[in-house]
């Protein structure tokens, strides 16, 4: 029972800080950290490299995330990994996606 009276304060805490609910989850690292990653990928065909930001981590609705990135980034080329528990954006939006995702109260 105090666990879920602890539980609910820090909802109220992060609601009051200006979070709102939603319907997905982004899980941090052991060590506390966001899981999003810039990855370098080389294209095989054309000797390119591609930047691509990853977001690690997800549960529930990735649909809603990749909705609000991309109200909150513009058009974004995104790609949902299987399984729905990864996210790759191509191009390097890893402080944006931190940010965005620090003032979501994760």
């Amino acid at each position: 029972m105090a666990l879920a009276t602890a539980a609910a304060g820090a909802v109220r805490a992060v609601m009051s800080a200006g979070a709102r609910p939603c319907g997905f989850m982004v899980h941090r690292t052991p060590l506390g950290y966001l899981p999003v990653y810039l990855e370098v990928r080389r294209e095989t065909s054309k000797y390119q490299s591609v930047e691509a930001t990853v977001i690690r981590g997800l549960e529930g609705n990735v649909t809603q995330l990749v909705d609000e990135l991309r109200n909150e980034l513009g058009e974004l080329d995104v790609l949902s990994r299987a399984g729905g528990d990864s996210l790759v954006l191509w191009g390097n939006y890893m402080d944006e996606c931190t940010e965005y995702l620090l003032r979501r109260g994760f």
